[in-house]
């Protein structure tokens, strides 16, 4: 399936966020039609800013300069001044050459990293680590450049020497080390990189230290896609520290995303009993009781808790969820008189609040009441249009959005005509909708949010040829978009015959993001596609498993029907039938199997 964009319209989805979604931290989807290499990008700046930290104290010279070296410097230093930074760095490598200063082998250090010249800024380091083979900064600059370089051959041999120069126990050693690795710009190499060190380091030292070790190595794992690595060292690093709250939470949240939610309850009990008044252990552990049904007990430790805003709008989420509406609109009540209600936030919490017992004129009025100060005023703004549209009808609700579209804060004008284009879709006016957003392009032509919204109308209206010219277009652009290349993918293979090429297109946006739900829905549809039916569906099942959306469900039902297991397609069917009973799809395909 395509990667649908969180309506922007839709402040309260699936209840509320509660707090269990926010610790899992490795889960992170990045939205629709932004650039999904972000993160790589994100890893290279802030091992620049590494190296810049780590290279702050300064070095006497050792000699005076010769005048060639002087020159370079002078030269490199005006450049730099100017602007022109590779032309400074080129005059500060050739310094570095000449010149057996170790401070001008960092200077050219720094100045590589900050322009992003990796391959430099290992030669650099190299220079500045030759000249002072003791500087534990220079070391771990050089290290920190491979890494982001993607020669990983070098770095294992330097992150070695790094272990050999680190003051302290092995367990102190991999605190100062681990952190390296997260600068790499290909997780799997960095994965490969880091378990030839666990298996060459074995951590020593007290007890908590090994454990607060294997922590940041759990966590590390995890970011680099290892997540039965990451629990093997989280439950050991909680075992480690049975009194930290944040290794508990850690493992919890680890295990409740591997689907072994009742292997979950002990860790964050633990949590919840180093300090049962502290919010985030508590509500989590709040969750995974209600989760487990016990609501009873879920409930009542939430009762315990102080009442903020946070805390009470969890227990609305509660109530609604055990279909309580008296003790759902009671508890909004009280939350208006909660420790926050003279927080700026609290009026957004409140609408929120409201908007999911659906209380909708209080919601109205409560979101209209968000300060324009408060960082989500805008989707409050949003959230509102599509009640007014809801009770006053579409015009009224567009008309809020209207003036947004002119805003002189681009960002701000351009979600408004994304959000004008999804008032219309959710009129079922979807030639309107395309119509809105082309005259939003016509200001924003190379908005990457509303060409792949517009490339989404255009296929969901089985225009193939005008869906695909769309995504080419963002492709263009951002290579690596993985949302895009898995929509164009999933369209491809739903509406053509091109399997081959769609196969390619959602293989490159699984590489990019393998837990993300669509793509794994897509991949599994392909190789349906392709006649590749079990391979489909382990791909389908897993998609089903983290998000049993209507359209997942559909493509398991019609493989497992297809492939004989009829029997488990009809539960899927009955189970999906009680939410999702009016869904094109789910009838279409009732009808068609006789379901």
């Amino acid at each position: 399936m395509p990667a649908q964009k969180k309506s922007i319209l839709t402040a309260v989805t699936n209840c509320v966020l509660l707090l269990l979604t926010l610790l899992i931290v490795f889960a992170c989807a990045t939205p629709a039609g932004t650039e999904s290499a972000q993160q790589h990008q994100s890893n290279a700046k802030s091992a620049s800013e590494a190296i810049h930290e780590s290279s702050n104290k300064a070095i006497d010279p050792i000699e005076p300069l010769s005048a060639e070296a002087m020159y370079r410097v002078m030269a490199a230093e005006l450049e730099g001044n100017a602007g022109e930074v590779r032309a400074a760095l080129s005059n500060y490598l050739e310094a570095a050459l000449v010149s057996n200063d170790p401070e001008i082998a960092k200077r050219a250090t720094v100045l590589a990293a900050r322009a992003g010249s990796w391959q430099h800024a290992a030669m650099a380091a190299d220079r500045w680590l030759m000249l002072d083979p003791e500087n534990i900064d220079a070391a771990r600059a050089l290290a920190t450049a491979h890494i982001t370089s993607g020669n990983y051959k070098a770095a294992a041999y330097q992150l070695d020497q790094l272990f050999a120069q680190t003051a302290g126990s092995e367990a102190e050693k991999w605190q100062q080390i681990t952190p390296l690795l997260t600068h790499a710009s290909s997780d799997e190499s960095a994965l490969e990189l880091f378990k030839k060190l666990l298996e060459k380091h074995q951590l020593t030292g007290s007890p908590k230290s090994v454990a607060s070790s294997q922590l940041a190595q759990s966590q590390l794992a995890v970011k680099l896609g290892d997540m039965k690595l990451g629990l093997e060292l989280g439950a050991a690093a909680a075992a480690g520290l049975p009194e930290d709250v944040s290794a508990q939470l850690w493992t919890g949240s680890l295990l409740v995303a591997a689907g072994l939610l009742p292997e979950s309850i002990a860790y964050f009990k633990r949590a919840w009993e180093i300090d049962p008044i502290a919010e985030e252990s508590a509500m989590a552990y709040a969750e995974v009781l209600h989760r487990q049904k016990n609501s009873l007990s879920a409930n009542a430790v939430l009762a315990a808790l102080k009442p903020t805003d946070k805390v009470m709008l969890n227990r609305i989420v509660f109530a609604v969820l055990e279909e309580a509406p008296q003790r759902a609109q009671q508890l909004f009540q009280e939350m208006a008189n909660s420790l926050d209600k003279n927080d700026p936030g609290h009026p957004l919490r409140m609408a929120r609040a409201a908007d999911l017992i659906q209380l909708t004129d209080e919601a109205r009025d409560w979101y209209a009441r968000v300060p324009e100060t408060d960082d989500d005023w805008f989707s409050a703004r949003l959230r509102l249009a599509v009640l007014i549209t809801e009770s006053e009808g579409l015009e009224q609700g567009r008309a809020l959005l209207e003036p947004l579209k002119a805003d002189e804060r681009a960002e701000i004008a351009e979600q408004a005509w994304l959000g004008d284009s999804q008032l219309l879709q959710r009129a079922q006016k979807f030639q309107a909708s395309i119509a809105s957003l082309n005259k939003g392009l016509e200001r924003f032509p190379d908005s990457a949010a509303l060409n792949y919204s517009l490339g989404l109308l255009y296929a969901q209206a089985d225009d193939v040829e005008a869906a695909e010219m769309i995504f080419h277009k963002i492709l263009s652009q951002q290579p690596n978009n993985a949302a895009v290349l898995n929509a164009l993918g999933y369209t491809l293979a739903d509406q053509t015959d091109r399997y081959a090429e769609a196969y390619e297109y959602i293989k490159r946006a699984l590489e990019l993001r393998p837990d993300e739900v669509a793509a794994i829905d897509s991949m599994g549809w392909v190789l349906f596609r392709m006649g590749r039916y079990e391979e489909s569906l382990q791909y389908l099942r897993r998609a089903y498993r983290l998000d049993e959306n209507v359209e997942i469900a559909v493509h398991l039902i019609e493989v497992l029907w297809l492939t004989g297991q009829q029997t488990e397609a009809k539960q899927i069917f009955n189970k999906t039938r009680e939410t999702g009973a009016t869904d094109p799809l789910l009838i279409s395909i009732g009808e068609r199997l006789g379901l």
